[in-house]
C-alpha cells in the first residue's frame, strides 16, 4: 500500500509504502525536487548461537581435554562462521581454538590448578555477529 501525504502551504509532501520511503519539496518553479529518499530492502539476519556446551560441566582433571561445542544458525541461509575463545573467571583469554588443552597450559603457567574456565563463542555470517558463552568449568586437582 502507498501512503501519500501532501502537506499543502509547505509545498513538501510524503509517499511511503512497505519497502520504500521518500521525501518531496515542489519549488512550484521545476515540480517535484527529490530532497531526501531512502529504499529500505530486507537486509541481513545476524546468524545466531545456541548456548554453547563444554565437554564436562564437571572438575576437569589435569591430563584432559576440554572441548567446546557449538552451532551457529543463520536464518537467511548465509555460512556461518565460529570463532571460539577461552577466558578465565578473571576475564583473560588463555586460547583459541574449540579444544582447551588442559595439560599444556598448566605445564606453560597460563592456568592454575584451581582456576575456572568458559568458551566464548562468536558466530559471524561476514556481515553480522552474535556471541555466547557457557559456563565456567573448574581445573580441579584430580590427576
Amino acid at each position: 500500500m502507498v501512503l501519500f501525504e501532501d502537506y499543502g502551504s509547505d509545498n513538501f509532501s510524503i509517499r511511503s509504502d512497505s519497502a520504500y520511503h521518500a521525501a518531496f519539496v515542489d519549488s512550484g518553479i521545476c515540480g517535484e525536487i527529490d530532497v531526501d529518499s531512502m529504499g529500505l530492502t530486507a537486509g541481513n539476519i545476524a546468524p545466531v548461537i545456541p548456548l554453547p556446551t563444554l565437554s564436562s560441566d564437571e572438575t576437569i582433571v589435569v591430563d584432559d581435554t576440554l572441548t567446546c561445542s557449538a552451532v551457529g544458525l543463520d536464518a537467511d541461509g548465509d555460512e556461518v562462521v565460529l570463532e571460539y575463545v577461552w577466558v578465565t573467571s578473571n576475564g583473560e583469554e588463555v586460547a583459541t581454538g574449540e579444544t582447551l588443552d588442559i595439560a599444556g597450559l598448566l605445564a606453560d603457567g597460563t592456568l592454575a590448578l584451581g582456576d575456572s574456565v568458559a568458551c566464548t563463542v562468536t558466530a559471524t555470517d561476514g556481515q553480522a555477529i552474535d556471541y555466547a558463552e557457557t559456563d565456567y568449568a573448574l581445573i580441579g586437582i584430580a590427576q
